[in-house]
């Protein structure tokens, strides 16, 4: 492609001289067909996905192979789980990290089991003594129930995604539980 200076028209390669103006054309070096002239070929830059809350390349891989069962255990046996983790690799870091993850689940179970008795007690005490079992009251703890054990089937579904993790090795925040940072 070549291009004339006084106009700033861009004419084919086997075009002399401009059109317009007459003046001479120049061609562009290393300009690609459909540029314009006075641009310059930029490379865009890729992207990368990085994702945030995996945390895997801060581990050695040796750490990782040797404490990949101990990092498991959390989220197999729950708080025991948690206890044998901490007992068993207290010295390595992908073991503890896991640990974290595991308690950080823990306390969401604890919540909403916590959650779910309080709520039945609070309706089922007062209310109980005064109306009997209503219809409505009924329906009522019948959708805290299946709420409550709705967010402990999450719970446990995140352990199983967690350990696949870990089966990969790889050192990844729970879904769910990224949200408690006072246990990093």
């Amino acid at each position: 492609m070549k291009y004339c200076q006084n106009c700033q028209l861009t004419y084919d390669d086997s075009a002399n001289v401009c059109g317009q103006c007459g003046s001479p054309l120049t061609s562009i070096p290393g300009q690609m067909p459909g540029q314009m002239p006075g641009q310059m070929q930029r490379m865009q830059p890729r992207m990368m996905m990085v994702d945030p809350y995996d945390h895997t390349a801060e581990f050695e891989q040796k750490d990782i192979s040797e404490n990949k069962v101990f990092a498991m255990v959390p989220y197999i046996l729950n708080f025991i789980g948690v206890i044998i983790a901490l007992l068993a690799a207290p010295a390595s870091a992908y073991t503890m990290f896991h640990a974290r993850q595991g308690l950080k689940l823990i306390v969401l179970q604890f919540i909403a089991y916590a959650g779910q008795l309080l709520i039945n007690s609070a309706l089922l005490s007062p209310l109980n003594t005064f109306i009997g079992y209503s219809k409505a009251l009924s329906i009522i703890i019948a959708v805290i129930e299946l709420l409550a054990w709705a967010c402990i089937a999450i719970i446990f579904v995140i352990q199983l995604v967690c350990f696949i993790d870990v089966c990969r090795g790889k050192a990844k925040e729970a879904p769910l539980a990224k949200s408690i940072n006072s246990m990093r």
